[in-house]
């Protein structure tokens, strides 16, 4: 269709042509014939070969004018369709699909030529405040002046792209090494500073960007992009509104985080792996009164993996309760064994209210309860102290019987008097950041 504007007119002057011809060898017929009968059956007939043949041009001319403007709309609505298919609806900016072409494109130029490329990827910080503050039609705006400030600071051979609600990225083509690129991201950062006027209100967002430079041993769009978007997270983490170069130190971390992942599900699967070492509390007349339980994780491939760095794992993969029943359960078991000490183990609220929910049905169940002395299994989990009531829960396991109290401990009137009766000079290790590790004596209430 999109060659008829060019076929259309020979086609139309073949036929003039044929019609023109037809009418001059019918007169040459006659004029070399010329018996009175023929030259007045000529004359009968031209004026009415002359007719179709105007006609027929008519015809034709009026159907090619229509054929081109079908065509010209067609194509319309396929470029409209194309262009729909390859940007973003709202900013007007390149969509995922063409930034991976153009990031190919960019690629195999390195690889031929060593021209360098470079990719920013970019989230705006404290978006979800102005959606869930102006709604998301001021959301839109912004994005869409976020969109239009980008494109003010890039070049025309740059790409700016929106991949997702508030992701953005560039592919700057070109940059004069690493200062370039550093230069580019500090003026993104001091524009989108800048106050957003939506209405008559005012929104403020922040931006961190993570860059990353092609090398030799990217081979794919995709590959460049999960870098890119590893190196934005880092400086997420790092406080936001600012941006960060890749490294392949970030990748053999997040590598090293997903095989640590990976581990704990399958040892908190299989109940095993995970230990649960004891360090003593020492009284006041230099014997040991209680113990505390303290995670330990000697991993098979990276060693001993410390609580600062297994907790937050555990946390954001959302297995820290099942992380710290298994640490309660191992404390219980332990507790028999020593039955003159008190053992603490730090663990989450809800964890520990699961143990004890457990614990219950167990002893509702049981046919008797031993009344002989039983060692005890302490895990504390203390609230705020502000406007909440600090409560100290323990566990004693006994033969066949395990009881759950909680006794409720008078308001403290602020959290330094609560945490005074605590030895300072115990090292404390939680499996759980916003547990707090109970007294000694708080196992022998």
């Amino acid at each position: 269709m999109r060659y008829s504007r060019k076929v259309g007119p020979p086609i139309v002057s073949a036929a003039v042509a044929t019609l023109v011809l037809t009418n001059f060898a019918l007169v040459s017929i006659v004029k070399d014939n010329a018996a009175p009968e023929r030259i007045e059956l000529f004359g009968s007939v031209w004026p009415i070969a002359l007719t179709s043949a105007v006609a027929v041009i008519l015809v034709m001319s009026f159907l090619y004018r229509s054929l081109v403007d079908l065509v010209d709309e067609l194509e319309a609505r396929e470029a409209t369709a194309q262009h729909q298919a390859l940007h973003d609806q709202l900013t007007g900016l390149a969509n995922r699909a063409l930034l991976e072409d153009r990031l190919s494109q960019a690629l195999t130029r390195y690889r031929r030529s060593g021209e360098q490329v470079a990719l920013l990827m970019l989230d705006l910080d404290r978006f979800k405040q102005v959606n869930d503050t102006l709604g998301h039609n001021a959301g839109d705006k912004l994005v869409a002046e976020v969109g239009e400030r980008l494109r003010s600071l890039v070049r025309e051979t740059d790409t700016v792209a929106r991949i997702g609600g508030d992701e953005f990225a560039i592919v700057q083509v070109s940059p004069k090494g690493e200062a370039d690129v550093r230069r580019l991201c500090e003026r993104i950062i001091s524009v989108i500073r800048q106050p957003f006027v939506i209405g008559e209100r005012e929104a403020r967002v922040g931006v961190s960007i993570g860059a990353v430079f092609a090398s030799k041993e990217v081979a794919e769009a995709s590959e460049l992009m999960r870098k890119a978007d590893i190196t934005m997270y880092r400086a997420k983490a790092a406080g936001r509104d600012c941006f960060r170069i890749f490294t392949e130190a970030m990748d053999a971390d997040v590598q090293r985080r997903d095989q640590i992942e990976s581990s704990l599900r399958t040892q908190l699967r299989d109940g095993d792996g995970l230990d649960l070492h004891f360090q003593p509390i020492i009284g006041s007349r230099g014997k040991v009164t209680a113990l505390e339980g303290l995670v330990r994780w000697e991993h098979p491939t990276l060693g001993t993996i410390a609580p600062g760095e297994l907790i937050p794992i555990a946390e954001e993969c959302g297995v820290i309760d099942e992380l710290g029943q298994q640490a309660f359960r191992n404390a219980c078991k332990t507790a028999r064994l020593w039955p003159s000490l008190s053992i603490a183990v730090n663990t989450g609220r809800r964890a520990f209210l699961r143990c004890c929910g457990r614990s219950s049905r167990r002893r509702e169940s049981s046919p008797r309860r031993s009344s002989s002395r039983s060692p005890r299994a302490s895990s504390s989990s203390t609230a705020p102290c502000a406007g909440r009531r600090s409560r100290t829960f323990a566990a004693t396991a006994s033969g066949s019987s395990s009881t759950i109290s909680a006794p409720a401990i008078p308001r403290s009137p602020s959290c330094a008097d609560s945490r005074s009766t605590r030895s300072s000079s115990t090292a404390r290790s939680s499996t759980s950041p916003r547990a707090t590790r109970a007294s000694p004596s708080s196992g022998r209430r």
